[in-house]
């Protein structure tokens, strides 16, 4: 999966910078409780991540997207902030051993652009 945070610039332009690394601390924070041991959380660009899990079950990875965007209204819901966290989520299936990773990325990055 790749993830992108929506409205970042705009929290860091109005809120300031900490603010800023405060709403990355809280989506990563999110995310790994979420994944929990189904895969790996990486930080790929400012605001941007991805998600490698271990399985190729669209129903999981599906089920998995469906639980980040709960927790991410959740949070929203229980804080006490001046902003609202959202992500726009992508994902693609591969082998690694059949298909490049910069395809992967590709197909992924592709996706969550139409999720945005």
């Amino acid at each position: 999966m790749i993830l992108d945070m929506n409205d970042f610039k705009s929290i860091n332009d109005t809120y300031g910078h900490t603010t800023g690394d405060d709403a990355l601390v809280e989506v990563v924070s999110i995310l790994i409780a979420t994944i929990k041991n189904q895969g790996n959380v990486i930080r790929y660009a400012g605001d941007e991540f991805v998600i490698l899990l271990n399985t190729q079950n669209e129903k999981i990875i599906k089920n998995c997207i469906s639980n980040i965007q709960n927790n991410i209204r959740n949070s929203n819901l229980n804080a006490k902030r001046d902003y609202k966290l959202s992500l726009s989520i992508g994902y693609s299936i591969v082998d690694i051993s059949n298909q490049s990773i910069e395809k992967l990325l590709n197909e992924a990055d592709e996706k969550m652009y139409k999720n945005k």
